[in-house]
């Protein structure tokens, strides 16, 4: 919401609770009662402004008028409605009788903006600063400015050198992994991570893999899983180790899943299925290579 291509503002409805569907009747109000029958309760025909059968005669309304202009209510959020207009988009977030807006496109922002007035009658309040008890502060500080896009070729080309020391090199494979899934469109800051990596193996270059003769066949194996983790599609990311003789690391991963998963149990419970035929290939060649030991002392 604080790109600078984002445009968000609030709209503040005051008198637009009109529509009454249903019969409601309420007592007479003090100053205003008929002396000649002051048992009697007046039937309303409008829906009057803190009359619990208001805020959803205003909402039926502006829903209403929301869909006849082409906005497509929220299956999950209906107080959510959303219109496209060729590759941009403008969304209406409805609560009670406030309203935010915001489009990719300023343009769609005032025709929306022209349409709402056209209808109701409300006063525009400008950039949203202040919403349900929420002071909002919109800045460029932690904007990407670093979305150049930058030579794909090239980018791949270094990304195919990260993924073969991969194999030797456990402690980059989720780093390397990581910068692979922005092979389609690089730009300069996933270029950047990967002179990172570059660098941190030049500093440690000392680091090898070590198994010292006398290491035992015991295989243990480590699963873990974060949740909603990567930024652009909130996928999981999973990963697994396998050590032999306590802390001899023989294999190693790191994968995106497929599917968004709703909760970190989910998570934990799908990746060990996933994972369980690696862990049976390390404890097949593990059963192999004790028959073998065995032979040779026989």
């Amino acid at each position: 919401m604080a790109d600078s291509a984002w445009i968000e503002s609030m709209l503040e409805e005051l008198h637009q609770f009109d529509r009454l569907d249903e019969e409601v009747y309420v007592n007479q109000p003090d100053g205003f009662v008929d002396p000649y029958h002051p048992d009697k309760v007046y039937r309303l025909k409008k829906a009057l402004y803190g009359l619990k059968q208001a805020p959803r005669a205003w909402y039926d309304e502006l829903s209403k008028f929301l869909l006849s202009k082409g906005f497509i209510k929220g299956s999950i959020d209906p107080t959510l409605f959303i219109t496209k207009h060729g590759g941009d988009i403008l969304l209406v977030q409805i609560y009670v009788d406030d309203i935010i807006f915001g489009s990719t496109n300023p343009n769609l922002s005032k025709r929306f903006e022209k349409s709402m007035h056209s209808k109701f009658e409300m006063p525009m309040m400008g950039e949203l600063k202040f919403f349900l008890g929420i002071q909002i502060h919109q800045s460029l500080r932690d904007a990407d400015l670093s979305g150049t896009p930058t030579d794909q070729t090239k980018y791949r080309n270094k990304v195919g050198a990260l993924m073969y020391l991969t194999t030797s090199r456990p402690d980059i494979m989720y780093a390397t992994c990581y910068c692979a899934r922005y092979q389609a469109q690089p730009t300069e800051k996933h270029l950047t991570a990967v002179k990172w990596i570059f660098r941190y193996l030049k500093d440690t270059i000392h680091m090898v893999l070590w198994y010292p003769k006398d290491t035992g066949f015991e295989l243990t194996a480590f699963l873990y899983s974060d949740h909603t983790g990567c930024l652009d599609s909130r996928k999981c990311t999973s990963g697994g180790i396998q050590f032999i003789g306590g802390d001899k690391l023989v294999s190693w991963s790191s994968k995106k899943q497929e599917c968004t998963l709703m909760s970190f149990a989910e998570a934990d419970h799908s990746h060990p299925v996933q994972y369980c035929p690696a862990f049976a290939y390390q404890a097949h060649r593990r059963t192999i290579s004790l028959h073998q030991r065995e032979g040779r002392k026989g």
